[in-house]
């Protein structure tokens, strides 16, 4: 009975006041916050500076309003992203450890081209949710002006829209491959072949000498170009998810 009386209390607080229903309503904001942030290069630069920048000093290095900035930087405060000191009435900017490990780009776990994808593509997909569940088919035509029956033709529209999702792929794979590689008892297999992927295997070096991934000392990324209209079932399947092919040499 204990979870059930938790609930009711929630539910009376809610009706008190929408806190959880507020968060849910600016959460498209916080994510804004962050994906301007990455676009703007506030990250990089504060992870370059080494140092605690104020608000004009970030803004005069990425060419913004000074006005604009001090908002951002300031909302990157909020959401604990960045934290800030004020000195002789001035604030200054650093960045927190989460931020430098994954949302600047020469970190080797940034999520960069994870966020970049989400703000260019698929933050604008969803704001057609609501023609999605009325029409029942993908939104591809309104927000990309491309056939809403082709997703991977729309993925691969171009040779940077591909490069785009490899990036994507990558970033995904950066923060998922030590459940990937622990998952299954891999100590028999030397090789890991990522069918449409990238060249993780820097990256994996590091990660699987030990436990179930031990015997995995290389990893290649296939990229395997979407198949025309009319494939074979087989190049179908290779499409529609990632694969991953273990061998003992």
């Amino acid at each position: 009975m204990k979870p059930l009386i938790m609930a009711e209390q929630l539910s009376q607080s809610e009706l008190d006041y929408p806190f959880k229903l507020l968060e849910y309503f600016n959460g498209f904001r916080v994510s804004k916050v962050i994906f301007s942030a990455c676009e703007l290069g506030v990250f990089d630069l504060l992870l370059q500076s080494q140092k605690s920048l104020s608000a004009e000093s970030v803004s005069q290095e990425l060419q913004a309003s000074q006005d604009g900035m001090e908002r951002l930087l300031d909302a990157l405060v909020g959401i604990d992203i960045l934290d800030v000191e004020i000195t002789q009435g001035k604030a200054f900017y650093s960045s927190t450890d989460v931020a430098n490990l994954y949302l600047a780009k020469a970190s080797p776990k940034s999520l960069y081209n994870m966020i970049a994808y989400q703000s260019q593509t698929i933050y604008p997909l969803w704001n057609h949710l609501a023609d999605a569940v009325r029409e029942g088919k993908n939104q591809n035509e309104k927000t990309l002006n491309m056939s809403s029956d082709q997703i991977f033709e729309t993925l691969y529209r171009s040779e940077e829209e591909m490069l785009k999702f490899m990036q994507l792929m990558h970033a995904t794979w950066v923060v998922d491959t030590h459940d990937v590689v622990t998952a299954f008892d891999l100590s028999p297999f030397k090789t890991m072949v990522d069918v449409g992927g990238m060249p993780f295997y820097v990256w994996l070096h590091g990660r699987v000498g030990t436990g179930t991934g031990k015997g995995l000392s290389r990893l290649h990324g296939h990229c395997i170009r979407p198949a025309q209209s009319g494939g074979s079932g087989q190049e179908a399947f290779l499409r529609s998810r990632r694969h991953y092919c273990f061998s003992r040499r």
